[in-house]
């Protein structure tokens, strides 16, 4: 095991990862209703806990200035780098929030989880 690659921030991130995908999945089971076949509503709802996480994980460069943000090229406010780890945060995330959506439908069709009903007025 390298001791550089297990750091307090490494266990963090983890353990914020773990929380996040249980909190996706209760979530998740009250969105996604019982007799809802809405694959936009699924998907937004992945997207919903991916795309927050993706941009919060981002490490500013030492060259980003306040007041306004500007980090350089292209963007200003976003500079290659910065696009770079949004694009490697947004795909590890989709792995992550992708594995927890088929484990929570896989579960719901085995019946070890149950959608929640919707209540018809």
């Amino acid at each position: 095991l390298d001791p550089d690659r297990l750091t307090p921030r490494w266990e963090f991130q983890l353990d914020m990862l773990a929380l996040d995908i249980l909190l996706f999945g209760v979530v998740y089971r009250y969105a996604v209703r019982s007799g809802d076949d809405n694959p936009m509503l699924r998907t937004g709802v992945v997207g919903a806990f991916v795309l927050p996480r993706a941009l919060f994980l981002v490490q500013l460069p030492a060259e980003c200035q306040a007041l306004p943000l500007s980090c350089g090229d292209p963007l200003g406010y976003f500079s290659w780098s910065m696009l770079a780890q949004v694009a490697w945060q947004l795909f590890a995330g989709a792995v992550v929030f992708a594995c927890a959506f088929y484990g929570l439908e896989r579960a719901i069709a085995c019946g070890l989880v149950q959608r929640y009903r919707s209540q018809k007025k």
